[in-house]
């Protein structure tokens, strides 16, 4: 019972059809099998069944495949698919395979092309091509001189080929006979004119409408540029050509024998003829075009020209008998006479005949004293009206005659402005100075459409270059306000832009009545008082000066520049102490808390050697203000009067104040290392003292961790008081850290390596700084040091520097190489350079003023220093080293003068001369 009903449960499955790719007992390990009988009867490709009675060629055969022994790879097999397309499993396999190579590949690509790259590397170094071998020496041409250039012998082609000979056939003599035209017919001409054959006639027709078009046109025009061409004939050297001068013959005799009655090709063939040598033949062409254009003013003025002293007049009179309207003929005429009275009778006749001329009127009024040239202005404005003759004549007339002729010059002119502008100048003349405003401002109201504002301004600056001061003046204020938009705010920076304008063309007066009429109607703006202020102290006088800032600090009197600025004036240019510590008091009631105010006043007294009075004040400040640099001056303050204890509690207090005022923490650590290097201690006190100033160098660090000195100064605590090297190295290793790409802390690491003997790794370093600061002159100028003396790669590195940058540091680099190759012009003009592009550089002063003692004239020694004293440098290293040192360092700054400084520098230098070693 249990197997039937067992079995009956089965039943129904196991009468169903199987799954699709069932096989049974593989669940066992059974392997499937296929025979004939469960595949059927066979069949074709196109699924048809096949019986055994077709024959071969009933089964159609669609591959077309080559299957020789040619298209098979040991390899690959056929080309063709011999099993079909694939399906989508084939496909899923292909793109699994071709990521793993791709992967594959790309894990081995960096290893392959650095492999690559460093065979390359390698093959160059072993095989290097030509531009590299002479690299040194295409920069060695830069050297060679213009006459070497020329001294280089041409190359010749010195070929085993054979050249190309030139052939040149000769012009048959029919052409040439041709050309000489109808009045030389020979013999030779006769006969040869029927042997020509018809490729001579096209060629003769052919080269005859090519000098046709050359020489001149058809009809006696001519189609060469007159102009044009008697430009290039005045420019003709006299030593030319013999064929230019031969061609240019023919061309222009071809010119005056087509038309004749063209003046300038006479006076261009009269030039030729000249410039050949020939003068007899060129009076002669230019006496016949005389002849044949005697109407022309331009072929007389040549005769004039090449004839003789004695004839000239005899010409002259035939020239303005034919021209009698020609005014440069009758200034030629006039410029003969060597007699005043012939040249006044010559002028005359002139004027006689061309009354309008301009030019005569000018000339012959010169010539007159002043009586007869008021005469003469007064016809001549009569015959002329132009503007330069009613300006003379007003100049010369009497004050009552001259506003009757300006009167009806400006009938006469009624848009011209220069007529009001002499009446300004008239008035100003005979001191009428309050009628200057009213005849110029009634100028400009009537010309308002006629005369643009640039034009008044160009106007003012021509009556201050006549001296016309109070005209300069009343032009600018009546005309200063046209076509200016009324916006308060573009007022204020067209009035600043036009006073700029003018200083930069040196018309300063212009400028002073700009900056008055501005500050009338912006009292309140001190930009434009301290530019006026600033014109007076350069262009003005001391007492000016001292009025124009009075006025300022009435009017700003919270500008603590204005006070300052008035407070130095009357202290440095008046030398009048007592008077710049008033202005300071006045200054205190404004700006009672002004840090820039209580530090003039220090500076002032300590100046004057009154270091317990700005004791007192910096007491006071401190009490006021919150101010660093106040603490700071007061620490200076201290050190200048010798009380190290009073100085280190001012910087013990001020970097608890201020902790991340990076000065006073440079201070306390200097204050630290001098108390240690004089302080004789040993031991455990030695060590604790030690580790005090290190706890110090930290909080230093931690306080301003951006600030280069700061980390720089705690090196040099560590190497040159603590003597630590390998603690100053990891110290500048975590600057470089905390602050990429400083020039500064790269340069400290180099010098420190180079200090202790280790070129190599300095080497090393200095090749990281560089790239990772490319374009650092500090370091290119490092690079060029560390060269090897006297060899061509330190000049090879100074040419790299300066593709990089033209920093100042690279430029005097390149000076002191050529300084010490005794090239001297070439040092100069580099030192030259660098002072004029860089004028805060002190080294750069410092080095010149050294060459110059060393190679260089009492004078010019005293143009570097006077230069130098007018830069006023204030940064470079060794300049730094001397006004920083505490010997010279004031709370008032250095107590070295500029001049004193730049030769205690010069004194400390280290100079490289191979010829003064």
């Amino acid at each position: 019972m249990s197997m039937m009903s067992a079995y009956m449960k089965l039943k129904p499955l196991l009468e169903s059809e199987p799954p699709k790719g069932y096989i049974p007992g593989i669940g066992r390990g059974a392997t499937p099998f296929t025979t004939r009988s469960d595949l059927g009867p066979s069949t074709d490709g196109h699924g048809s069944l096949r019986t055994e009675s077709m024959t071969a060629s009933d089964v159609v055969d669609n591959d077309k495949g080559d299957y020789s022994d040619t298209n098979f790879d040991k390899w690959g097999g056929f080309s063709q698919k011999l099993f079909g397309e694939g399906d989508a499993d084939d496909e899923e396999a292909d793109r699994i395979y071709e990521a793993h190579f791709r992967h594959m590949d790309g894990r081995r690509k960096d290893r392959r092309e650095k492999a690559e790259k460093e065979r390359i590397e390698k093959y160059n170094r072993e095989n290097p091509n030509y531009s590299k071998q002479l690299a040194d020496l295409k920069r060695g041409l830069s050297t060679v001189t213009d006459e070497e250039w020329e001294g280089i012998p041409d190359i010749g082609n010195y070929s085993i080929k054979r050249h190309k000979q030139d052939i040149w056939t000769p012009v048959p003599d029919s052409l040439i006979i041709q050309q000489m035209g109808p009045g030389h017919n020979t013999s030779i001409s006769a006969a040869t004119a029927g042997a020509a054959t018809p490729i001579m006639s096209d060629r003769s027709a052919k080269l005859n409408s090519s000098l046709q078009e050359q020489a001149g046109g058809v009809g006696g025009q001519t189609v060469v540029d007159p102009a044009g061409f008697m430009t290039e004939m005045e420019t003709m050297s006299t030593n030319c050509n013999i064929e230019d001068t031969a061609r240019a013959r023919t061309l222009l005799a071809n010119m005056v024998r087509t038309n004749p009655t063209h003046g300038p090709s006479w006076v261009a063939l009269a030039k030729v003829e000249e410039m050949s040598g020939k003068l007899a033949d060129a009076r002669a062409v230019i006496s016949e075009g005389c002849e044949k254009c005697p109407h022309s003013s331009e072929v007389w003025e040549e005769a004039i020209r090449l004839s003789a002293p004695k004839e000239a007049k005899a010409i002259v009179r035939k020239a303005v008998g034919h021209n009698p309207d020609s005014v440069p003929l009758w200034l030629q005429a006039a410029e003969l006479e060597t007699e005043p009275s012939k040249k006044r009778l010559v002028f005359r006749k002139a004027l006689e005949q061309v009354p309008n001329s301009v030019k005569l009127w000018k000339e012959a009024i010169e010539i007159e004293d002043y009586s007869n040239a008021r005469t003469l202005l007064r016809r001549a404005v009569v015959c002329v009206n132009h503007i330069d003759l009613w300006v003379a004549l007003a100049r010369l007339e009497t004050y009552n005659n001259a506003k009757v002729h300006l009167n009806d010059a400006r009938r006469q002119n009624p848009t011209e402005p220069l007529i009001w502008i002499l009446a300004g100048q008239l008035e100003e003349k005979e001191k009428n100075f309050d009628a200057v405003p009213r005849r110029i401002s009634k100028g400009v109201e009537v010309l308002a459409e006629h005369t643009a504002r640039e034009q008044w301004i160009e106007q003012a600056q021509q009556s201050e270059s006549q001296g016309y001061l109070h005209t300069t003046q009343a032009i600018i204020f009546s005309a200063i306000e046209m076509d200016v938009d009324p916006d308060d705010k573009t007022r204020k920076n067209t009035f600043q832009q036009d006073a700029a304008s003018c200083i930069a063309k040196g018309f300063f007066s212009t400028a002073r009545s700009i900056f008055n009429y501005s500050l009338k109607q912006f009292p309140s703006k001190k930009s434009i008082w301290i530019q006026a202020a600033e014109l007076e102290s350069a262009h003005g006088t001391p007492q000016t000066t001292s009025e124009i800032l009075k006025e300022a600090v009435e009017h700003c009197n919270t500008s603590e520049y204005l006070w300052q600025m008035y407070a130095k004036h009357t202290w440095k240019e008046e030398n009048d102490v007592s008077g710049a510590r008033d202005i300071l008091a006045r200054a205190f009631k404004n700006l009672p808390d002004s840090e820039a105010i209580w530090l003039a006043a220090v500076k002032l007294e300590a100046s004057n050697d009154e270091l317990q009075r700005a004791k007192v004040i910096l007491k006071s400040a401190r009490e006021r203000t919150t101010s660093a640099r106040i603490w700071l001056k007061s620490a200076m303050l201290e050190r200048q009067l010798g009380n190290r204890k009073e100085e280190r509690e001012l910087l013990g207090e001020g970097v608890k104040k201020f902790p991340s005022f990076s000065k006073l923490w440079l201070m306390l650590l200097q204050w630290e290392s001098w108390k240690l290097a004089t302080t004789a201690l040993v031991g455990p006190a030695l060590e604790k003292r030690i580790r005090e100033v290190r706890s110090l160098c930290t909080e230093a660090i931690k306080q301003n961790m951006n600030n280069i000195p700061t980390w720089l100064e705690v090196v040099r605590i560590e190497e040159e008081t603590l003597k630590d090297t390998v603690r100053a190295r990891a110290l500048l290793e975590k600057g470089r850290e905390r602050n990429p790409g400083s020039e500064l802390l790269w340069e400290a690491t180099v010098c420190l390596e180079i200090r202790n003997n280790k070129e190599s790794i300095g080497s090393k370093h200095l090749s990281k700084a560089l790239q990772e600061c490319p374009k650092s002159g500090l370091l290119w100028a490092l690079y060029i040091s560390m060269e090897p003396y006297g060899s061509k790669s330190r000049k090879s590195a100074g040419i790299s520097a300066c593709k990089k940058t033209k920093s100042h540091y690279v430029t005097t680099s390149i000076a002191r190489i050529f300084w010490s190759e005794r090239s001297i012009d070439k040092a100069r003009k580099w030192f030259k350079m660098t002072t004029a592009e860089h004028p805060d550089y002190g080294d750069g002063w410092a080095f010149y003023y050294r060459f110059e003692v060393q190679h260089g004239t009492e004078e010019q020694r005293a143009e570097v220093i006077k230069n130098c004293v007018s830069a006023s440098p204030k940064y470079g290293h060794s300049w730094v080293l001397v006004t920083k040192d505490p010997k010279n360092a004031t709370v008032a700054g250095c107590r070295l003068s500029t001049e004193e400084v730049l030769k205690a520098v010069c004194r400390e230098l280290v100079v490289e001369d191979r010829h003064s070693r």
